[in-house]
């Protein structure tokens, strides 16, 4: 599948805004955190905590994703009627192994 140079400079320019939008959200709740905290540790609890605040967010987004899978119907976890789940050993993404 050939790209064309207009799909490929659109695509860098939505990753570059991707990484600098969370850039700016994660300079954003260090700096909110680093005003309100009082501690000689300050700076570096805020990144701390922003950082904790990044991991509860991804949580929170890829829920929604399987919740509306779920409410659509759509298959979310192994439905074989062996009950399949996914090889942990193995580097490939449909290598599927009986439990």
């Amino acid at each position: 599948m050939k790209s064309s140079t207009v799909q490929v400079v659109f695509n860098s320019l939505m990753r570059l805004i991707q990484v600098l939008l969370g850039f700016a959200g994660w300079a954003g709740a260090g700096l909110i955190l680093g005003l309100h905290l009082y501690s000689e540790l300050q700076p570096f609890l805020s990144m701390v905590l922003a950082s904790g605040l990044g991991v509860i967010a991804l949580v929170v987004h890829e829920g929604g994703h399987y919740l509306g899978a779920r409410l659509h119907r759509m298959p979310t976890l192994p439905s074989c009627p062996k009950q399949a789940c996914l090889n942990p050993w193995s580097l490939s993404a449909t290598a599927w192994v009986p439990c």
